[in-house]
């Protein structure tokens, strides 16, 4: 997740206006999965980011996640953690439900009663 993450960052800072601001949104939303998965595990939240950031930022760092037996950075190379398909599986569903939380969202605030359009009129 942190390098999808770091790479949803990357190709915001290529971007301008609402573009970048959707993708950095994205971006935080993947980091808050992970930062949750931390702290489920009983790791801090802030430490263990940093490290795992810092890792993440060097050219081998693609392979470091949470040992959660452990409790710590590891490098899991060769120990599939989580499966590629349940993780898009993840990210496809929290995409559709973004989708349509925001398009519910767009429908309430494009609606008015007929009184409050009247309302707003008179002043």
């Amino acid at each position: 997740l942190m390098e999808i993450e770091k790479a949803i960052r990357g190709k915001a800072e290529m971007m301008e206006g609402e573009e970048r601001l959707i993708f950095e949104s994205f971006a935080d939303s993947i980091e808050s999965l992970v930062r949750t998965l931390v702290a489920n595990v009983g790791m801090k939240p802030m430490t263990t980011m940093a490290t795992l950031k810092k890792k993440h930022l060097s050219s081998d760092g693609a392979t470091y996640g949470i040992d959660a037996i452990r409790r710590e950075v590891d490098n899991l190379d060769g120990r599939v953690i989580e499966p590629y398909i349940i993780v898009k599986s993840w990210l496809t569903s929290a995409v559709e439900l973004a989708s349509t939380i925001i398009g519910v969202d767009e429908v309430i605030i494009s609606y008015r009663p007929k009184e409050e359009k009247e309302e707003k009129k008179k002043d």
